[in-house]
């Protein structure tokens, strides 16, 4: 069926994981200064199975099945049947390097079988993909028989981006691929934009791009969809979108399951791609609540945005403490907020209740009094009663009791802890109330406590 120029190489059975997984066939380097071996061919394997489910999919939604790899390999037989369709996901060939270059960008790349099929299946149909699979096979071939002359992918030394001196050695693309790569490429982005099958399967989310309308085009009427790319694998946020086209308010709901707060960043740009305007902050995300260490449900955070009337498309992104490198404008009070409240505080509570294990009665004391003026600081601004509670043990009593009269500048209570009582508490009587309450959530003025100045 194939001619026999087709086929040049056999593999045995080899075990591979069971999701999409890049393949490289390398040879001997052909001159002695080449920092690695010669890379041959790249290509995306996909199990069998899901090759199979995908092929089906497209039978069922009425799509024919791309013949492009049959055409570049020199196959008149049209159309092929399902079998050989599926078998040829096992053949690596230039045609295949050239899928798994477009395949790697960014917005493409996924881990998970059924859209990793999908997009595939659309790079396929791509513009220029036949010119830049044969233009790899002339590189390859040409470099074999002078090895003076380049590869379609060429070794050379790394860089370090942290301190730029050089590093491990890296294989680069040759001028001539980066080139015929740009027309592929394009093609492939725009079509698993408006790829229905594409929408809402990726559950990491990090950018969240609108549908481009045309220019010109009035909001009221244009349909809005969204594609969530997993730039991120695991990512632990779950979403969905709204569009309001009588408000141009645009929603995006987000549940974030991990220990981590995240910030939610927009930026919009116009129908040649212009940003408009600078990346606004929606806000924050904050992580699970838990009991114990345990973990309770995510509940959803939404953050609406009004669509600027000279914008076709927008991006919001979710950044946080992670991998480097980091973007302080989409990362930054992601950053601090973690850092803070689930490294420092819990770190500094932990080293707190292990000096009380070993310092006794006394440190338990001074940890009462020290950590309940803190906490009467920071709580004052959230009109909380914690600190207090920490320092002099305030009762449900106590909180709807107290008053401020009049104007006046907080100052936090002197520790009284209970091993010094000020004064003995009568058992019998109940205590006295004031009819108004503080806004600082402290207690009313009395023998162990300073005056509030009006």
């Amino acid at each position: 069926m194939l001619p026999n120029r087709a086929i040049t190489h056999f593999a045995g059975p080899v075990q591979v994981p069971g999701g999409p997984t890049l393949l490289r066939v390398t040879a001997p380097r052909l001159r002695p200064e080449e920092a690695l071996d010669r890379l041959v061919l790249t290509a995306i394997h996909l199990p069998r199975r899901h090759r199979v489910a995908g092929l089906a999919r497209r039978r069922t939604a009425g799509r024919a099945p791309s013949t492009a790899k049959l055409r570049f390999l020199g196959d008149t037989d049209m159309p092929p049947a399902d079998k050989v369709i599926i078998d040829l996901g096992d053949l690596g060939t230039a045609f295949d390097a050239a899928k798994s270059l477009v395949f790697h960008h960014p917005e493409l790349l996924t881990l998970m079988n059924d859209p990793a099929d999908t997009i595939l299946n659309l790079i396929e149909y791509a513009d220029g993909l036949l010119a830049l699979a044969q233009s790899m096979l002339d590189q390859s071939q040409a470099n074999q028989q002078d090895p003076t002359q380049p590869n379609w992918v060429n070794s050379q030394a790394g860089t370090d981006w942290r301190t730029g001196q050089p590093s491990a050695p890296i294989y680069v693309w040759s001028a001539q691929t980066v080139e015929n790569l740009a027309l592929p490429l394009q093609s492939a982005l725009r079509h698993s934009k408006n790829a229905p099958d594409l929408q809402g399967l990726q559950p990491g989310i990090t950018q969240v791009p609108l549908t481009d309308a045309a220019q010109g085009a009035r909001l009221g009427t244009a349909e809005a969809h969204y594609i969530v790319k997993e730039l991120t694998p695991q990512s632990g946020v779950e979403n969905s979108f709204s569009f309001d086209p009588s408000s141009k308010t645009a929603t995006i709901n987000l549940k974030n399951w991990y220990l981590r707060w995240l910030m939610v960043s927009l930026d919009q740009y116009g129908p040649n791609g212009a940003k408009i305007g600078g990346t606004a902050t929606l806000g924050e995300v904050s992580p699970v609540d838990t009991i114990m260490a345990i973990p309770l449900p995510a509940q959803w955070s939404s953050f609406s945005f009004p669509l600027d009337e000279h914008a076709s498309s927008a991006t919001v992104s979710m950044g946080g403490l992670g991998q480097v490198p980091f973007d302080w404008t989409y990362d930054g009070d992601g950053i601090i907020l973690t850092a803070v409240f689930n490294f420092a505080v819990p770190t500094m509570f932990i080293a707190l209740g292990v000096a009380v294990d070993q310092g006794g009665s006394k440190w338990t004391e001074l940890t009462k009094s020290i950590v309940g003026k803190l906490l009467t600081v920071l709580e004052a601004a959230a009109e909380g009663p914690i600190g207090g509670a920490v320092s002099g043990g305030v009762s449900l009593e106590d909180v709807p009791s107290t008053t401020v009269p009049g104007p006046c500048c907080w100052m936090p209570s002197p520790a009284v802890t209970r091993s010094q009582p000020t004064s003995p508490r009568p058992s019998a009587s109940p205590r006295p109330r004031t009819q108004s309450r503080s806004s600082a959530g402290s207690r009313a003025p009395s023998a162990a406590s300073p005056t509030w100045p009006a």
